[in-house]
């Protein structure tokens, strides 16, 4: 690659970008400096080898995987892409399977890469996201589709605490950690989430109505941020609360003043001087569910309060609690048998 002094004083390289219907294609650069020239030229260059080794299939799976990301920058969220990237980088590009190129794979590659991951005791949900990574960034660079097999998980089936056990963690929270306290109301009886809790201030308090909008999510770089919900997302919503509850949120500012994390961890904390069953605290959204189809609540309503896109979720939550009511009851049946003697 070499640049010539054109009349003018300035500098101009032609550079081969391959060869399109059997003609050779060229992009002249024009530079007022020979330095300047050739590093327009170069760059050039490397821009078409990247497209020439894409259309061969030459990329790695892991070039292929971060240009997937990249193009989904701005169209996905904070926490997406920071998810991705984690996935990226341990699941894909610390393995061998980042190496291979798109061309280069087989379903023998593909497979043991799955079960390598399944063999590092990784959940099914885990395994599922990683390739839920893989196959589209393959798909972009017209790569083969395959059909692999999944390591056989159980899915967590939560536990839907009873209102007795709610009130003794609500209560203990209160005298441990009173944004704790405040943050189990708001997921107990409004069927809020964690993030949706962190970022809410009295402002999204209207007479009796909690307006949700916004979300606190980590970003690629791990750091705590606010982003604005898709008015179209179902998680956008409006929940009328009693004022007794109401009463307890702060007059100004902040409703809760932890992270989601903070949340969880003070949780557990309360958690575990309460004399109750574990649980985690998104399971106080379940209760929230079975509280309300308890009392009569249409399911359709249940999912707009709770923000769910499909009905069958709280459908699927109440069942949970009439099995996890039934446990109960029958424990306590057998208990008082054993008390018995016969």
């Amino acid at each position: 690659m070499n640049a010539r002094k054109l009349p003018s004083g300035r500098w101009q390289s032609k550079v081969y970008i391959g060869t399109v219907d059997g003609k050779k294609k060229f992009r002249t650069v024009t530079e007022d400096t020979r330095r300047e020239c050739l590093i327009k030229a170069a760059q050039i260059l490397e821009e078409a080898k990247a497209q020439k080794q894409a259309a061969a299939g030459e990329i790695t799976v892991s070039q292929a995987v971060t240009r997937y990301i990249d193009s989904r920058r701005g169209v996905i969220s904070p926490a997406t892409i920071r998810g991705y990237m984690d996935i990226s980088k341990r699941h894909i590009q610390e393995m061998p399977i980042g190496a291979v190129t798109i061309s280069g794979l087989t379903l023998e590659k593909v497979q043991s890469w799955v079960s390598s991951l399944a063999e590092k005791r990784l959940s099914k949900k885990t395994v599922k996201n990683a390739y839920a990574v893989f196959s589209p960034a393959v798909a972009m660079f017209h790569g083969p589709k395959f059909e692999v097999e999944f390591p056989k998980g159980q899915k967590y089936k939560g536990y839907v605490p009873s209102t007795e056990e709610v009130q003794k963690v609500i209560k203990l929270a209160a005298e441990m950690c009173p944004d704790l306290y405040r943050a189990c109301l708001l997921a107990a009886c409004s069927t809020l989430r964690r993030g949706e809790i962190a970022c809410l201030t009295r402002d999204d308090i209207n007479g009796n109505i909690l307006h949700v909008g916004r979300d606190m999510v980590r970003d690629e770089h791990r750091n705590w941020v606010i982003k604005n919900l898709p008015k179209e997302e179902a998680s956008v919503r409006d929940i009328p609360l009693p004022k007794s509850i109401i009463s307890k949120m702060p007059a100004s500012g902040r409703l809760v003043n932890l992270t989601p994390d903070q949340i969880t961890a003070q949780f557990e904390k309360v958690l575990a001087k309460a004399d109750v069953p574990s649980f985690r605290f998104h399971d106080l959204r379940k209760y929230s569910v079975s509280l309300m189809a308890t009392e009569g609540v249409s399911f359709a309503s249940i999912k707009d309060i709770g923000g769910w896109s499909n009905i069958n979720t709280p459908q699927q939550i109440y069942i949970k609690t009439l099995a996890d009511a039934h446990e109960r009851e029958m424990t306590r049946y057998l208990d008082r048998l054993e008390a018995i003697d016969f």
